[in-house]
């Protein structure tokens, strides 16, 4: 998403905040009433000075005196009611901004997610929405202060003219002023982001590779790296901070001094009242907090927006958002028989990743896909469980084209192991109840059992209501890998896909596996991306693939006998992986 215009912008703004209608005409109430008593008061006390400075009778002047404490209370509520409701409105438009733009992000399709970084993506959820939330904050107080200048101003010109223009000759230097401080501090403040990133992504990365640094020592190198970046973090915090800082300064000084010139001109108004020269300066106090706000806003204003837009850029349109089907055929009750029929495709156009493939795979079998790296396996699988579109060709499921399919329906049939495994923080069990939340504990035993993974589940003090730390890393990969195949199955689909799950298992393990994994595949279409000999060969049927096309495809033994590139490989890679291989071949 990219040249979003302001029109779209302010359009997406109204999208998140038009539930709050009734709310912000509250908020309009409220700065009405805040300007009213803001010019009301200061007319006030100008009448109980008048009358106290010609000896008035004292209940008149306690009573103009006492109306005019009433409007500070009535400020004083009037400023509280309006940060209250700016801060409700700011939290739900928040709230509603980053549900949406989570759920949205999720929308996208994985060639979205290929091309994205993950630490920029929660940046831009999190960061940005924060920017906006208090963007938003200072623009709807600036709103509001723009309306209390006004009418202020109008106030004041209607008393005097003269005294009006002294009050005000300032403020367009002070708004130039906190212009210029705004963009030196925006410059300032990158360049201290910049050193926290750094600052950051050093501390990551001296964290993640602690084992590495140990076995090196390089604990003092690294230690002494950090503590050069932080300083210079630090530096620039402090040049941050007295440019934020010199603000107030600057405008009280500017008010201080637009007095020394009220004053001034005041002399030159022949019998002007001192209690007319108190009333201005009280307004003119008034005056320089919402020019403040509202030259501040200049730069915001635009901040905002360019932090909504790289939200918007992230959220799921029609060129990235996945389609799903919603009247599409459910795909619970399929027998799982697959074809390919002359399917093309590439991630970048111009280079080929598959060619022209074309094979089957029978309900209830099993197949391995074998090939070297860059083949098309894992484009295969991707391609099936519609990760991927822009291919030419179909792929067929029971006989009917996946894009037929409701999207759902369909995955939640298609299980993955992967190699790499993600287990997510919380406890065994609820990591297994993700494949199939309804799932009883008897059928959470049964798929422990099946994979094998009950025997070290048992050496747990809490067993499956073991807490898993990031990513699981309090276990072996090889017992990630147990878990990962053991909540696919619970989830009990009809399509199984299995990336090497036996890769990163040591041979007492991957044996134990082997001896229930036949009894899972059974009435299961299988795809197995293929390392290993002993996964080779428990295959109903073997494909190769060499760049894309189908090179050879058979069983072991017919493979063998054509003495083709599988024979080849399995001469070169596969026969020195098990040490009883000519025996099993002989059998």
């Amino acid at each position: 998403m990219t040249d979003i215009s302001e029109k779209n912008l302010w359009g997406q703004l109204w999208i998140w905040l038009r539930d709050e209608k009734l709310m912000l005409f509250f908020l309009s109430i409220v700065i009405i009433a805040n300007v009213v008593v803001s010019v009301a008061g200061p007319l006030l006390l100008k009448v109980a000075l008048d009358l106290l400075k010609i000896n008035g009778p004292i209940d008149n002047i306690l009573f103009y005196s006492s109306l005019y404490g009433f409007m500070l209370i009535l400020m004083f509520f009037a400023q509280m009611s309006q940060s209250m409701i700016i801060a409700i409105v700011n939290s739900r438009f928040i709230h509603k901004l980053r549900v949406d733009a989570f759920e949205k992000v999720l929308n996208n399709n994985i060639t979205f997610f290929d091309n994205a970084i993950s630490g920029k993506l929660v940046s831009r959820i999190v960061n940005d929405s924060n920017e906006l939330a208090s963007s938003a904050e200072r623009l709807s107080n600036t709103f509001a202060q723009f309306f209390v200048f006004v009418g202020v101003f109008i106030t004041m010109m209607v008393i005097d003219i003269k005294l009006t223009f002294a009050s005000t000759v300032l403020v367009p230097v002070l708004f130039i002023a906190v212009i210029m401080m705004r963009k030196l501090q925006r410059r300032i403040s990158m360049r201290w982001r910049s050193k926290i990133a750094i600052v950051n992504a050093n501390f990551g990365e001296t964290m993640s590779s602690l084992s590495v640094s140990k076995t090196f020592g390089r604990e003092a190198e690294n230690f002494n790296k950090f503590k050069y970046l932080n300083e210079e973090t630090y530096n620039a915090s402090k040049t941050r901070a007295l440019a934020v800082f010199a603000v107030g300064p600057i405008q009280d000084f500017l008010k201080h001094l637009g007095i020394i010139i009220l004053i001034y001109v005041a002399t030159t108004i022949d019998n002007i009242s001192i209690t007319l020269l108190y009333l201005f300066i009280l307004l003119q106090s008034y005056l320089y907090s919402p020019i403040s706000q509202i030259a501040r806003a200049y730069n915001q204003f635009q901040t905002s927006f360019a932090a909504l837009e790289r939200l918007l850029s992230i959220m799921a349109d029609d060129d990235t958002q996945e389609v799903i089907k919603h009247d599409g055929l459910i795909a619970d009750d399929i027998s799982g028989r697959i074809e390919f029929k002359n399917l093309n495709f590439e991630y970048i156009s111009g280079e080929s990743v598959l060619s022209d493939l074309s094979f089957v795979i029978e309900a209830g079998n099993t197949v391995a896909l074998i090939g070297a790296t860059g083949a098309g396996k894992s484009t295969i699988v991707s391609l099936l469980m519609k990760f991927y579109g822009g291919y030419t060709g179909e792929i067929l499921i029971d006989n009917n084209n996946i894009d037929e399919y409701n999207l759902n329906s369909l995955r939640k049939n298609i299980a993955y192991v992967a190699q790499d495994i993600f287990l997510f923080t919380g406890t065994i069990l609820d990591n297994l109840l993700m494949a199939k939340p309804d799932a009883s504990i008897d059928d959470v035993h049964k798929a422990l059992d099946a994979v094998q993974a009950t025997e070290f589940l048992n050496t747990l003090p809490d067993g499956i209501h073991t807490v898993l730390n990031e990513e699981g890393a309090n276990l072996s990969q090889g017992q990630r890998q147990m878990i990962s195949l053991a909540r696919a199955l619970l989830a009990d689909p009809k399509i199984l896909i299995l990336d090497e799950f036996t890769a990163s298992l040591d041979l007492y393990t991957e044996a134990k596996i082997q001896e229930g994994i036949s009894n899972l595949i059974e009435n299961r279409t299988s795809i197995v991306i293929a390392h290993r000999l002993t996964t080779i060969l428990h295959s109903d049927k073997i494909i190769v693939l060499s760049d894309g096309k189908l090179s050879e495809e058979g069983t072991h033994d017919e493979l063998i006998v054509k003495n083709g590139e599988y024979s080849l490989l399995f001469n070169k890679y596969f026969s020195f992986q098990v040490s009883d291989l000519k025996m099993k071949i002989r059998k």
